[in-house]
């Protein structure tokens, strides 16, 4: 797990120049950031941590390389930080980096952006930071449940696997509507949550309204999906897929909707998902529910 290689250079107080992290997720990146803020004093953090956001209209970098060269509180290193690298656009800008890269001061620059290092930057760059270190952040499958489940313990939440995979599953893997979720059990006074806690209060059971979407779906009642389907205008069209998709599952589990029909759901669920996100059009939910209706 990348937090976990980036914890232990954290423990070890960040030794490199130049670390480049970098995640699909905006929530793992921002837990890399407060791991190296939480590394720091906070009566030190003024003098000895410096955050730069490349997406703001103010940033320059000029006033980034000028934090690197400065040093820290009574000659201690200085950490910088960049986020939202992956808004870094001029030439002059990757430039002046490159340079810096291939001779880097005794401060440290941590890096974070959503863009792989080995195919979505400048091949200049990608060679620059062949040097430092690199540490991918995301998570597979059976990391994030891990991941997950920590950050449940951390709450006082112990989380069965089976809640934990329907959690990635209708937020479409949202690590940051994951941790708020978790919150809101925690302020509620849970301990213990399987999959029935989160079908009744995350979801809101049986109001949620793509299970009320999929029990009309496969009893084939179309106006009343229709009807679920105009209340969850708000509602993330990814994560409405992937509520869909397990409640449909967990039907087919105890026997209430055959094989045949679930799989032929499951397909189209599928093309549905990966046309939307390979489309530039956002298409209705109300197309997707029409083309299920006619499984």
């Amino acid at each position: 797990m990348g937090l976990k290689r980036f914890n232990k250079e954290v423990a070890a107080k960040l030794p490199g120049p130049v670390y480049y992290l970098w995640a699909s997720d905006d929530f793992l990146l921002w837990e890399a950031y407060v791991r190296v803020k939480s590394s720091i004093k906070a009566e030190d953090q003024e003098m000895g941590l410096d955050v730069f956001d490349a997406g703001d209209d103010d940033f320059t970098m000029q006033a980034l390389l000028e934090s690197l060269s400065s040093g820290g509180l009574f000659g201690t290193k200085r950490i910088a930080v960049v986020k939202r690298f992956e808004e870094l656009k001029t030439k002059r800008d990757i430039s002046l980096l490159v340079e810096y890269l291939k001779d880097p001061s005794q401060n440290t620059l941590v890096i974070l952006s959503k863009k792989s290092p080995l195919k979505d930057i400048p091949k200049e760059l990608q060679d620059a930071l062949k040097e430092h270190v690199i540490i991918d952040l995301n998570l597979n499958e059976q990391e994030a449940i891990k991941f997950i489940k920590e950050m449940g313990r951390i709450k006082g939440l112990s989380l069965e696997g089976s809640a934990v995979k329907l959690l990635l599953e209708i937020t479409d893997n949202n690590f940051g509507q994951i941790y708020w979720e978790l919150e809101s059990l925690s302020l509620a006074g849970y301990k213990h949550v399987d999959e029935s806690v989160i079908e009744e209060t995350i979801t809101g059971s049986p109001g949620f309204p793509a299970f009320k979407v999929a029990r009309s779906i496969i009893g084939g009642r179309k106006d009343e999906a229709f009807k679920a389907v105009a209340r969850a205008s708000d509602i993330d069209k990814y994560s409405f897929i992937g509520a869909l998709n397990w409640y449909i599952r967990n039907e087919e589990k105890k026997g209430k909707i055959d094989h045949l029909r679930a799989r032929q759901l499951y397909e189209y669920l599928l093309k549905a998902e990966i046309a939307s996100k390979a489309s530039s059009i956002d298409y209705p939910l109300e197309v997707d529910i029409f083309r299920l209706l006619s499984c």
